[in-house]
C-alpha cells in the first residue's frame, strides 16, 4: 500500500450501544457484487468495537488514506507516546481480512460496498 491508498468501510451496518459496549450490527449486507466480480456473502455476525475502532469505522464512511486516519486520531485523542500507527494498521488489517474494510482501487469509489 502506498500513501495514496484509500480505505472505505463496507455499507449495511449500524452501530448499537448495548450495555455500554459498541456493537457493529449488520442490517443489509447481503448479495454484494463488487465491480471486479467479487461476490461478498451476507454478513451475519455482530462485531464488538472498542472506542478507537468505532472512531475509525465512522471515519471510513468516506474514503480515507492511512495518513488521514492517523491525523484524525491524533486530532481526536491525546496520542502522546502511544503507537497509534500499529493500532490503525491492526484495525485495517482485521477489517480487510473480515471483508468489513475495503481498499479502493485507482481512487474510484465503488458504490456497491
Amino acid at each position: 500500500m502506498n500513501d495514496k491508498t484509500k480505505f472505505i468501510a463496507r455499507k449495511g451496518f449500524i452501530v448499537r450501544e448495548i450495555a455500554g459496549e459498541f456493537m457493529l450490527v449488520p442490517m443489509d449486507t447481503g448479495n454484494i457484487h463488487l465491480s471486479d466480480g467479487t461476490y461478498l456473502p451476507e454478513f451475519n455476525g455482530i462485531i464488538e468495537l472498542n472506542e478507537l475502532a468505532l472512531f475509525l469505522y465512522n471515519q471510513l464512511e468516506t474514503p480515507k488514506t492511512f495518513l488521514e486516519l492517523l491525523d484524525a486520531v491524533q486530532s481526536e485523542y491525546d496520542t502522546t507516546n502511544q503507537d497509534v500507527e500499529s493500532d490503525i494498521n491492526e484495525f485495517l488489517n482485521t477489517g480487510i481480512k473480515n471483508q468489513l474494510i475495503f481498499i479502493m482501487k485507482g481512487g474510484e469509489n465503488n458504490e456497491n460496498i
